[in-house]
């Protein structure tokens, strides 16, 4: 006979010291978000937008304006309240789109929410940009 002895569980046991230790433990909690709100001057409800048409089809403004910068096309997610400035998403990065001078510039945020966050802080110190400059050559 070996010196080691193995401790063995009746199923009836085994069963009843996973219903204790099920009892015992906490569920899995994930930390909830709040709701996202957008800064002052802007808009993150896009049936509200006021360019809502300029994203339908691969043929409307915001597409081909995402396009002569070499970006696919996008989605509009953030809008100012005059719908002078738009901020689109393409791939998986967030771009700025200004309307009056069509100039775009690669947004340095993680996602939409880390954007938020950052255009809130006072005087929007936290936001980083990029401009990218226009294609020479649009493709179609």
């Amino acid at each position: 006979m070996s010196p080691h002895k193995v401790a063995t569980l009746s199923p009836t046991k085994s069963h009843a010291l996973a219903e204790t230790l099920a009892e015992t433990r906490s569920p899995l909690k994930r930390p909830t978000l709040p709701p996202m709100s957008a800064p002052e001057g802007w808009n993150i409800e896009p049936s509200t937008f006021l360019s809502q048409d300029d994203w339908d089809d691969c043929n409307s403004e915001g597409h081909v304006v995402a396009r002569c910068y070499g970006l696919e096309g996008g989605r509009s997610v953030m809008e100012d309240h005059n719908g002078f400035t738009t901020i689109f998403e393409s791939g998986d990065k967030l771009y700025l789109w200004a309307r009056l001078n069509n100039e775009v510039y690669e947004m340095k945020a993680r996602n939409l929410r880390d954007l938020i966050v950052a255009m809130s802080e006072p005087g929007g110190e936290g936001i980083r940009m990029q401009p990218l400059a226009p294609l020479d050559y649009v493709p179609c």
